[in-house]
């Protein structure tokens, strides 16, 4: 419930998340590990760190949802497709885009790769 619920005016204290309790979600078996970095999705803004496994596509299913997004490459090298827009981010590369356009992330490489992604407004 602290995922989806409305942000209280009031709540504005400052909200720690540790590293070992982070809501963590696996959408499908071997597919990318979300962990949430802000406590919930009440605020103005998400932020998540996703591992992708080696491999990874989502280019026939690509992401779409309202507002903006960064995405910053913290391990490996991501090929990132925004509309008809592609380019190969490589550590400590950074995108931003309108995440109403259709986006897709994929992970060639045989290793792991890892990024933090900045939405605005949350809509995970």
């Amino acid at each position: 419930g602290d995922l989806v619920e409305a942000a209280s005016p009031r709540d504005v204290r400052p909200m720690l998340v540790r590293r070992d309790s982070r809501a963590r979600l696996q959408v499908s078996n071997g597919g990318p590990v979300y962990e949430l970095l802000t406590p919930n999705l009440r605020g103005k803004l998400e932020v998540l760190e996703t591992s992708l496994p080696p491999g990874f596509s989502n280019r026939e299913e690509p992401f779409l949802h309202d507002g903006e997004e960064l995405v910053v490459v913290l391990e490996g090298s991501v090929d990132v497709g925004v509309g008809d827009t592609l380019g190969t981010l490589q550590v400590g590369d950074a995108i931003t885009y309108d995440s109403g356009l259709p986006h897709w992330w994929e992970n060639k490489t045989d290793r792991p790769a890892k990024v933090l992604g900045v939405v605005t407004p949350p809509s995970f």
